[in-house]
Formats: structure tokens, C-alpha cells, sequence
């Protein structure tokens, strides 16, 4: 079996434990940059056996050039996961929150516009959550008070954006699944009494946590047809409300809590598989 993991980035340690997991396994294993990769009608001609694609490549570019490469080798035959169609549906997060209000999960309420348009702040207000769908390049998560700031972000970032009023978090939670089977982290506070996204700030969710969104996680991993990823919760008075699904999030603290071999987890489910 021969596994191409789509990354920018080889230095990750999601990339590095899969690279060393594969070698345990005996599979060959290596790395393909869909940002310097050349996608030609030759490559197409050849065709692929025993081939595994992991696509751990997100839509900041503001492009799909990484989901045709994946399509590109799924047509030759090889198994992709995530699935390109299902990544290709749901990476704005708009397409996310949509799915949410069909699925009737909760989730903090939100205004999308597209351009420098006058947001309606007193009626959502006072604070706000500004994300653009799809990142924005590293840009991320900002918050704002008013027009003025909102209005001076958007000249250099993605002009798709959703805002959402800005709630006070008890705690945040994550689901992480891989083909159905399911762990439950707590994201806790840094320092400065925020919630970091860094794997360091993990511990395994407790009983009661888990229950809070558990019956919420199954809901959308039926409904978004991925193979592995996240589902990130805000928990605000012991009520979950939805924050994002992650097609590619690390496993780092899985695995140093000693809960779960992820990467030989992931490796053997994606080689036992059946479409």
C-alpha cells in the first residue's frame, strides 16, 4: 500500500507521526506540496492501485486547486480522505452553518455579508466575532466594536465574512472523529484567560462535558460525509453551540494524553475502508 499525504507543511507533527506510523506498518509513505505540484493531462493517463490520498490541505489560497489534485488521483483510482466532494461542500464556513440550521444545532447567531456593507451593530452588538469563511490566509479570528475597524480589515482580507455577537465562554469543547469512532477534549484557558488553540491546552472532556455535545457531534458527522476530522463547540451556561468543523485538525494532544495512537488509527481504518 501506498500512502501521499497533501500537505504545505512537512514539519507538522500530524505529518511526521504518519510518516513514522506508515514505516511501522511497512507502507510506503510520502509527501506531495498541491501548491508546487503539476497537474497535467499525462498524470491523469496513468492509472493507480493500492493507493491511499490524505488531504490535509485547507482553502485559505482562496482556490480549489488542492481539491482537483485529490479528485485528480481519485479518478485514477486511488482512496482520498477526506472525500474532495464532501471537503468541497462545507470548507466556507458559511456552508457550515447552514448545514447546522438544517440539522437544527445550535449555534451562536450570525449575520454573512460580502463587501463594506453598514452592519446593523446596536441590534447584535456590542461585541463582535469577525471571521472571513474561508481563514483569510492566516488572518483568522478578530473582534470588533464598530464599523470603523470592520470597514479597515476588509482592505486586506477576504471580503466574505460572517460576524457573530461575541459570547462569554464557560469552556470549549472538541469532538474528534475518525470513521465514526469518536474522543472528547476540553480546549482549556493560557495565561491571559483565553481559550488558545494550541494541542498543549487539551485535556480529555469530562463525562458530563461529553454529554453536552455528543447526540450534536453524530448529527454532523453523518451529515458532512468526512472519513476524519473535528467539531468544535463554545459552551456558554451549559449550552454547546456550534463553532466550526475541521477537516484537518491535529491530533498532537490525542496522542501525548495517552488516549489514542491516532495516526496507526487513521493509517488502518483508511486501509480497511470500504467505499
Amino acid at each position: 500500500m501506498k500512502f501521499y499525504l497533501l500537505t504545505e507543511n512537512t514539519q507538522l507533527y500530524s505529518c511526521q507521526r504518519l510518516k513514522k506510523e506508515a514505516k511501522l506498518l511497512g507502507y510506503h509513505f510520502s509527501t506531495i506540496n498541491p501548491r508546487k505540484f503539476v497537474l497535467s493531462s499525462h498524470f491523469l493517463q496513468k492509472k493507480l492501485q493500492e493507493t491511499i490520498v490524505i488531504h490535509r490541505s485547507s482553502g485559505i489560497h482562496f482556490d480549489d486547486f488542492d481539491l482537483n489534485l485529490s479528485m485528480s488521483f481519485e479518478l485514477k483510482g486511488a482512496k482520498v480522505f477526506n472525500s474532495p466532494l464532501a471537503l468541497l461542500k462545507f470548507r466556507d464556513k458559511l456552508q457550515q452553518l447552514i448545514l447546522l440550521d438544517s440539522l437544527n444545532i445550535p449555534s451562536v447567531p450570525w449575520l454573512a455579508r460580502r463587501g463594506q456593507h453598514k452592519i446593523p451593530f446596536k441590534k447584535y452588538g456590542p461585541h463582535f466575532v469577525y471571521k472571513t469563511q474561508r481563514g483569510s490566509k492566516g488572518i483568522g479570528v478578530h473582534f470588533f466594536q464598530d464599523q470603523k475597524t470592520l470597514a479597515k480589515k476588509m482592505e486586506i482580507s477576504d471580503q466574505r465574512y460572517i460576524l457573530q455577537p461575541k459570547l462569554t465562554a464557560d469552556i470549549e469543547l472538541r469532538c474528534f472523529f475518525v470513521d465514526q469512532k469518536k474522543w472528547f477534549l476540553r480546549k482549556n484557558k493560557n495565561a491571559k484567560g483565553t481559550h488558545h488553540y494550541t494541542q498543549d491546552n487539551f485535556t480529555e472532556a469530562s463525562i458530563h462535558e461529553q454529554k453536552l455535545i455528543s447526540s450534536h457531534s453524530k448529527k454532523i458527522i453523518q451529515r458532512c460525509g468526512y472519513f476524519y476530522g473535528a467539531v468544535d463547540f463554545l459552551v456558554s451556561n451549559d449550552q454547546p453551540y456550534f463553532l466550526e468543523l475541521n477537516a484537518n485538525p491535529g491530533f498532537e494532544s490525542i496522542e501525548k494524553l495517552g488516549i489514542e495512537n491516532i495516526a496507526k488509527t487513521l493509517l488502518t481504518k483508511m486501509v480497511n475502508h470500504k467505499n
